[in-house]
């Protein structure tokens, strides 16, 4: 179902979640059929960018990196000022240790 003004958000929610949850989930498939059944959205710029310019809050938790996390999102120009990412960060020392 392509993204339309005409399609309430909730079925286009409801669509990729029937679509692409039951993939995800599916222990049988290895991850490069995964993969290749998914479909790599394209609107995280204009959503985070839609988000910053109407003054919405985002707050990512993540279980990963977050100095990653946050570098790619810099590397992808849309780290606003609205953003907050909770996640685990590498600590180092004087030295430059982790």
């Amino acid at each position: 179902m392509p993204c339309s003004e005409q399609v309430p958000v909730s079925l286009q929610m409801r669509e990729l979640l029937n679509t692409y949850y039951p993939i995800e989930i599916d222990a049988n498939l290895r991850f490069e059929e995964k993969l290749a059944l998914m479909v790599e959205g394209d609107g995280c710029k204009v959503f985070f960018d839609s988000l910053s310019e109407h003054q919405v809050p985002l707050l990512i938790l993540s279980a990963g990196v977050g100095d990653v996390l946050e570098e790619v999102i810099r590397q992808n120009h849309v780290f606003h000022p609205n953003i907050h990412v909770i996640s685990n960060y590498m600590e180092f020392d004087l030295t430059g240790l982790l």
